[in-house]
């Protein structure tokens, strides 16, 4: 199985919502708390992968101005996407304003930023579970590394919750699988609460990585085992981005309203196929100028031709077969050739994302190139934006940054 501790949590707090997010793969609605924690994230990496001692405070906040509009959070209530109240905004400069103080001329070593890891961890069954995540930065002073992890929420826990915090454990287990030699001595585990402006640390022995392990799996056979996945009423389901379709609340789900003014569907069909006809003679104009432009590209050998409003990119691709015989051999022993036995290509890629990256790249290098084309792409410049490769409104789902859950 291929799992992350947000997804665990998830399954403790409630299986229903595990199923709809994990399983049925319906993505969860972007609250306002955690579209706001995750642009708060972006800042920040922001912050430290432009040379942080050069910034100053004043181009901190611009930054964090520019973008603030583009960013959007899915309203229950409204069924609609809305821009953030403007307490977050404030809110955030304050944070920002209070980080810049404490952190902005801080010497240290930034070892990573929003660094995705992939642990693999054996059951008695000898089966393979990856455990997946993203670690806020990893940094190094003189003779100590340290793992941070941002905190927005509204509420600073005990010193015993964070000692206790599975999150921090599993980043220590990262952080030893990618730096085996490093005494986790020398490591510390920090979550920094950005509202408070207050860093609580803690440590972890190879004991507690032992026992963390052996939580996570018991998580993981408990999770193979459920069948029902019943909801879990709990004090989170007021933040819960499926509370609109959750059978516990079907009493509050608003009725459809009836539409007031008499729509004349005649009028709308005619309309309708008067632009489905528009659209079929633009599609062919498209086709037209675009095999042009690509023929251009092609006799003049380019590989990129910009215009005023964007520009054309000419690219390779391959097509790909795979020696199955010497895949069998690799995937056999893991328990993994009879998911494949009709070499499914659907299901070999599920397998590729559960399985070490060691053992995946064995089977890259098996990889046969069948044939390449070439394939250009078209890019308007309103594609090309600060998000093009981050996008929180487009990536949100696959990192939420629950405050309210993590601890």
């Amino acid at each position: 199985m291929r799992i992350s501790h947000s997804a665990m949590e998830t399954f403790k707090q409630c299986p229903y919502k595990y199923k709809l997010n994990q399983i049925d793969k319906i993505p969860e609605p972007k609250s306002e708390e955690a579209v706001f924690g995750s642009y708060l994230h972006f800042i920040l990496q922001w912050f430290f992968e432009n040379d942080y001692r050069k910034i100053t405070l004043k181009d901190l906040i611009s930054f964090y101005e520019k973008h603030w509009n583009e960013i959007k959070y899915f309203d229950s209530k409204s069924q609609k996407e809305k821009s953030l109240n403007n307490f977050y905004f404030d809110e955030g400069i304050m944070m920002l304003k209070n980080f810049y103080q404490k952190n902005g001329h801080k010497n240290v070593i930034i070892l990573s930023l929003e660094n995705p890891f992939e642990i693999s961890i054996h059951d008695n069954n000898d089966q393979i579970h990856i455990i997946s995540g993203i670690i806020d930065r990893i940094q190094k002073t003189e003779d100590r590394y340290e793992i941070m992890d941002y905190k927005t929420g509204k509420r600073l826990p005990t010193q015993n919750k964070v000692d206790q915090n599975s999150q921090l454990s599993i980043y220590a287990l990262a952080f030893l699988d990618q730096w085996p030699n490093i005494d986790i001595k020398s490591l510390d585990l920090s979550l920094y609460f950005l509202k408070f402006g207050e860093i609580i640390k803690t440590k972890r022995t190879l004991d507690d990585l032992i026992e963390t392990k052996t939580k996570i799996l018991k998580t993981i056979k408990d999770i193979q085992k459920e069948k029902a996945f019943c909801p879990k009423p709990n004090n989170l389901c007021d933040w819960c981005g499926y509370k609109n379709i959750c059978p516990v609340f079907k009493h509050y789900q608003p009725k459809p309203q009836i539409e007031k003014d008499e729509i004349n569907i005649k009028n709308l069909m005619d309309k309708y196929f008067d632009l489905h006809q528009k659209r079929q003679n633009i599609e062919k104009e498209i086709d037209i100028i675009k095999t042009k432009v690509d023929n251009y590209l092609v006799a003049k050998n380019l590989y990129q031709l910009e215009s005023e409003q964007g520009c054309f990119q000419l690219n390779d691709q391959e097509s790909c077969t795979y020696e199955w015989k010497k895949i069998k051999n690799i995937l056999k022993p893991l328990g993994k050739w009879t998911q494949l036995i009709k070499i499914d290509q659907t299901e070999f890629k599920k397998i590729m994302r559960e399985i070490p990256e060691d053992i995946r790249n064995e089977i890259n290098n098996c990889k046969i190139v069948k044939n390449k084309t070439k394939v250009i792409t078209a890019i308007h410049k309103s594609e090309n934006n600060i998000f093009k490769n981050g996008d929180i409104n487009k990536n949100i789902q696959s990192r939420i940054y629950d405050d309210f859950t993590d601890l």
